[in-house]
């Protein structure tokens, strides 16, 4: 349907409603009983307008004289009390606030216990310095028992590659068993490098998380 079309159905459909509205309250002032209407029954929620009929009474009609041929519509706008209100709209309670900020107080109060600990137990020995000098060891430790190892490892070589062409087959064995260990510790030392640089990387994410930890327990715990 086109608009103009439209709005002369509108047009007609409430001179419709207008007239059937009008015989009601025609027939109601004849009658000779009351006729009483909740207004809950004539709610418009697409509007958002209340149409409210008033209560006809036998004594009303004393004072209003009949008139079929005269209709009266009252329409009132909500008040502010009934405004829509949103529902979705969350709020926090202070008993909510008050259990967070404890909370947050409370994990402070851990981790300077922790710290306070650990500092006390090491005498101000953090954990980062006790990592630094083991590694630092190990690696001194390394070096050494390879300096004394190339050392057995040449003279060794040297004793095998005797002119004596008469070598046991013990000695052979004991070649072999000693190349395989050599290889063995080869490995070995592959293995320590690498949990050298594991740790190191241990090492720097440990202190970041206890720092950023400790700055989120401190800010948290000013706030108000």
């Amino acid at each position: 349907m086109s608009p103009v079309s439209d709005v002369h159905f509108g047009y007609k459909l409430l001179k419709m409603v207008l007239w059937i509205m009008c015989t009601g309250l025609g027939l109601s002032l004849i009658a000779p009983t009351s006729l009483a209407q909740s207004e809950e029954d004539l709610i418009d929620t697409g509007s958002g307008f209340i149409a409210e009929e008033s209560m006809v009474k036998t004594e009303e009609s004393n004072i209003y004289p009949s008139n079929l041929n005269h209709c009266s519509l009252k329409f009132f706008t909500p008040g502010p009390s009934a405004l829509c209100r949103s529902t979705d709209e969350a709020s926090v309670s202070q008993e909510d606030l008050a259990y967070l900020k404890e909370l947050f107080q409370d994990t402070r109060r851990i981790i300077q216990s922790l710290q306070y600990t650990i500092n006390s137990e090491t005498g101000q020995f953090s954990y980062q310095d006790a990592i630094l000098e083991a590694i630092t060891g190990i690696g001194e430790d390394n070096q050494e028992f390879y300096r004394n190892l190339h050392k057995v490892t040449d003279k060794f070589h040297t004793e095998m590659e005797d002119s004596n062409p008469d070598i046991s087959e013990e000695k052979k064995k004991l070649k072999k068993d000693f190349l395989e260990m050599e290889y063995l510790l080869k490995i070995t030392s592959h293995l320590a490098e690498q949990i050298d640089t594991a740790s190191q990387d241990l090492d720097m994410v440990l202190t970041q998380h206890l720092e950023k930890s400790m700055l989120l327990a401190h800010r948290n715990t000013v706030k108000p």
